[in-house]
This record gives C-alpha cells, sequence and structure tokens, in this order.
C-alpha cells in the first residue's frame, strides 16, 4: 500500500511541474511558450527594441546609363539612394537586419528593400548608407521611386533580426 502510495504522489508531483508553461526556442530562433493545455504561442519579443531604429531618406536620385563610356562599365539603370539611420536600441548593435518600407504620405507602402547594416551602432548613435537598386522600368514601385520627390515619401525601418556587440540576438 505504501508503494502505491508513493507511486501516486510521484505522479502527482511530475504531472504538476510538467503543468507549467514551458519556453523553449524553434530551429530559426524564434521563442516559443508551451502551455500547459496543449497549445502555444510565441512570445512576445520586447516592444522597447522593435521600432527602434529610425530610417531617413537623404537622397533619392535616377541613374541613367552611359553605355558609350565604356571605361564606367555604365550599362543600367539604377536608383541611387541615401539613408541615415538612427539607433534608439539600449545596447550597440553589431549588424542589423530588415526592411525599408517606402509610403506615400497617407502610410500606404508601396515598395520595400531588405537591407543589412554590418557596422556598429551605438545607442542614439547614426549610421549613413549610400548605394542603390537595379532599375526595372516593368516595376511600378521603382517608376513611382524615379518620379517622387524626396519629400512626398515617407520611409520606416522594419528590423527582422539584431545582433548586438555582446554577442545577444534579437529576433522579431
Amino acid at each position: 500500500m505504501k508503494r502505491i502510495m508513493a507511486f501516486i504522489c510521484i505522479f502527482i508531483s511530475a504531472g504538476l511541474a510538467f503543468a507549467e508553461d514551458q519556453i523553449a526556442t524553434t530551429k530559426d530562433g524564434k521563442t516559443v511558450i508551451l502551455k500547459s493545455n496543449n497549445t502555444w504561442s510565441y512570445a512576445e519579443t520586447p516592444k522597447a527594441e522593435r521600432g527602434n531604429v529610425e530610417v531617413t531618406l537623404l537622397e533619392l536620385n535616377f541613374h541613367e546609363s552611359n553605355a558609350s563610356n565604356n571605361w564606367a562599365n555604365d550599362y543600367s539603370d539604377w536608383l541611387a539612394m541615401a539613408f541615415k539611420f538612427e539607433s534608439h536600441l539600449t545596447k550597440t548593435a553589431k549588424a542589423i537586419k530588415g526592411v525599408i518600407v517606402f509610403s506615400d504620405l497617407f502610410g500606404e507602402p508601396w515598395m520595400r528593400i531588405g537591407m543589412t547594416l554590418s557596422n556598429p551602432i551605438p545607442p542614439n548613435g547614426t549610421f549613413e548608407w549610400r548605394g542603390g537598386i537595379n532599375y526595372s522600368i516593368m516595376d511600378p514601385a521603382h517608376k513611382k521611386a524615379r518620379t517622387s520627390t524626396k519629400d512626398s515619401i515617407m520611409t520606416t525601418f522594419e528590423i527582422s533580426s539584431v545582433i548586438f556587440e555582446d554577442g545577444t540576438r534579437l529576433d522579431f
């Protein structure tokens, strides 16, 4: 009888230990909560870090190819851009991956460009990026970018992942 009671106590205490929510990490690095009712949900990413990199469009110009200039190998049209990124993260970011979203003045998005910043940016620090993308005459977003003025474009930066200088990482 004592063995049966001991077995029942162990079984009940083991069941209570597993009745609590468990935290797990998926293969792709996302944190999930495994709930005692056999359901799961994504763990909330700290909102203090989400959206804490601002982007400002400094320049947007259309560069037309010049095939007659053989020395420059200038055979394609492209959109030249310059952005200023300002970090409001709590720690120095070693690398930041995300998407620049171009929107009209009403906030309607019309173009998205993937971006990885691999220069360290301290909290409240800035970084300027200059570059461009190949221009496609068939892409309506590229046509809009070519004909829009800088003042008629709103830009935001949606962070998908941050690697901090101390080696920690946040994925959104």
